[in-house]
């Protein structure tokens, strides 16, 4: 029969190594689950990219039309920590800070600045808790959020493709001049298939992708600029001409910046 262990016995290699907690790895990933994850962050951002641009392609149906180029700008909110940050990168003096564009105090007259009375009552009708006194959105920059009536907010106008940068691409390369397959797939679903110049219904193979700013002119084969058309369209109503802008001003700020596509369904419908 064994003896019972011993106060002061030494310690037994083997029960220690036993006894010792097994630390994961997680950098030892499975590699099925590897692919499993790229994989569901590839739809992410290919449904990502159908929301967006859907709503831009709403835009240009609305306010554009076929043979113009609808610059979107969005009013966006910034915090003061942000701003500050950035004056500071700037190495701006005290002499140039600028009060904030819409203070705790004045926030609901200051509001009127940049969204219509009824973008504001619409706001707060679809406010998920209707008893909230404050309207919180989130800073551009850094995402935190930004309570009306408690912390002072900077207006910034930015590029609608600023928040939504898979529509112009990737950064760090060079854009395609012609749309790649991905891309005409998009564009084809986000038109539903119609033509954006005479509305007639395309086959997969009688469709044409049309640059709106033109190819031999610069125009790159991105989202932000194509279009989908038929081939009389393509050749007869637009041609190779420079395209008249429309410029419109999109007012987001009652809404939180982020990947929810809420605000885009709003942002279509004005």
């Amino acid at each position: 029969m064994k003896d019972p262990k011993q106060p002061g016995d030494a310690p037994n290699p083997e029960e220690s190594e036993a006894r010792e907690p097994v630390v994961p790895n997680f950098f030892d990933v499975d590699p099925g689950v590897a692919r499993a994850i790229d994989a569901v962050q590839h739809e992410i951002r290919q449904e990502r990219q159908l929301e967006a641009f859907r709503a831009l392609v709403e835009l240009r149906q609305r306010l554009g039309g076929f043979g113009k180029r609808v610059v979107a700008m969005v009013h966006v909110p910034q915090c003061e920590d942000c701003y500050a940050q950035e004056r500071h990168q700037m190495r701006a003096d005290d002499s140039t800070w600028r009060p904030s564009d819409i203070s705790a105090k004045t926030w609901r007259k200051d509001l009127r600045e940049y969204a219509s009375e009824e973008d504001i009552r619409r706001t707060y009708r679809e406010m998920k808790d209707e008893s909230r006194e404050y309207p919180v959105v989130r800073c551009d920059t850094c995402k935190q959020e930004i309570i009306y009536g408690r912390d002072s907010v900077y207006v910034w106008s930015r590029p609608f493709e600023h928040h939504f940068p898979e529509l112009v691409g990737d950064e760090n390369r060079d854009p395609p001049a012609d749309p790649p397959g991905y891309v005409r797939k998009l564009v084809y679903d986000a038109y539903e298939g119609k033509c954006a110049g005479c509305g007639v219904l395309l086959t997969w193979d009688e469709k044409t992708m049309d640059h709106i700013r033109p190819k031999h002119m610069g125009g790159p084969g991105t989202l932000e600029n194509i279009q989908l058309a038929c081939a009389k369209c393509n050749n007869e109503k637009k041609g190779g001409e420079l395209p008249e802008e429309v410029h419109v001003w999109l007012d987001l700020l009652l809404v939180a910046q982020g990947p929810e596509f809420d605000s885009l369904a709003r942002l279509a419908g004005l």
